[in-house]
C-alpha cells in the first residue's frame, strides 16, 4: 500500500514469481496478467522463472507504453515520492543503467539500453550473477552503469528469497543455484566479475 500512496499516477507490474498466492484465483498456464485496480497488475506464473526471466518479462510489459522501467525487489521499500522519481529521471536521462552502490535492488533500467545490450540472460536461473552478466555486457559495449545513493531503500529486509527457501533441500537448491550461475560466468566470460577475460561469450 505504501507505493499506492507514493506512486498514484505509476503503473505497476508486480510477478509473483514465489508462488506467494498474490492472486490465488488464476491456476491457469502459463502469464496471467490480473487487474488489482487502478495502476496495478500480478503477473502471475505456474513455474519459478528466475530472477532474469522476471526482469525480462517486467521490462517487456513496461516498455510497450513507457521509456523507463524501475525494478525493485519485493523486500524493499524505497520510499521516494514519484515527483522526486520523475525529477530524478528527467536529470539522468544520459545514463544507461542506474542502480544502488550495493546491488540491484533497485535499479532504473531506460528501454533504449534494454534494446541495444538485450534482454537479461535466462540460463542464469534461478538467481545470482545476471546482473554481473548485463553489466559486462554493458561495459563491453561503452556503456556506464551509475551507483548512486538516491536508489537506496528506506527498508530493506532480510533477504526474502532465502528467508522463503528456509533450510534442508531448498535451501541447497539456492546454494547450488549461486554455485553453478557462478560457474556459468566463468565459463562464459572467462574470469569472475571484474577479472572477465573474453570480449564475446565463451570466447566464440
Amino acid at each position: 500500500m505504501y507505493y499506492m500512496n507514493d506512486f498514484p499516477n505509476t503503473d505497476f507490474f508486480i510477478v509473483d514469481n514465489g508462488n506467494q498466492g498474490l492472486y490465488e484465483k488464476l491456476n491457469g498456464p502459463g502469464f496471467q496478467a490480473v487487474p488489482l485496480g487502478r495502476n496495478r497488475v500480478v503477473i502471475e506464473t505456474n513455474r519459478n522463472i528466475g530472477v532474469a526471466g522476471s526482469w525480462n518479462f517486467i521490462c517487456r510489459q513496461i516498455y510497450k507504453n513507457y521509456e523507463y522501467a524501475i525494478i525493485l525487489n519485493d523486500d524493499i521499500y524505497w520510499g521516494r515520492k514519484e515527483w522526486e522519481v520523475e525529477m530524478f529521471i528527467k536529470g539522468n536521462t544520459d545514463k544507461h543503467l542506474i542502480t544502488t552502490p550495493l546491488d540491484w535492488c533497485n535499479f532504473i533500467l531506460p528501454k533504449k539500453t534494454f534494446e541495444e545490450v538485450g534482454e537479461f540472460d535466462e540460463e542464469f536461473f534461478p538467481a545470482y550473477f545476471e546482473d554481473n552478466d548485463y553489466a559486462y555486457r554493458m561495459k563491453l559495449q561503452g556503456k556506464s552503469l551509475y551507483k548512486v545513493p538516491f536508489l537506496i531503500p528506506q527498508v530493506h529486509r532480510v533477504s526474502q528469497t532465502m528467508d522463503k527457501e528456509g533450510v534442508g533441500f531448498e535451501f541447497q537448491y539456492v546454494r547450488d543455484g549461486f554455485r553453478n550461475n557462478k560457474k556459468r560466468y566463468v565459463e562464459k566470460w572467462g574470469g569472475e566479475p571484474d577479472c572477465e577475460t573474453f570480449k564475446k561469450p565463451f570466447n566464440k
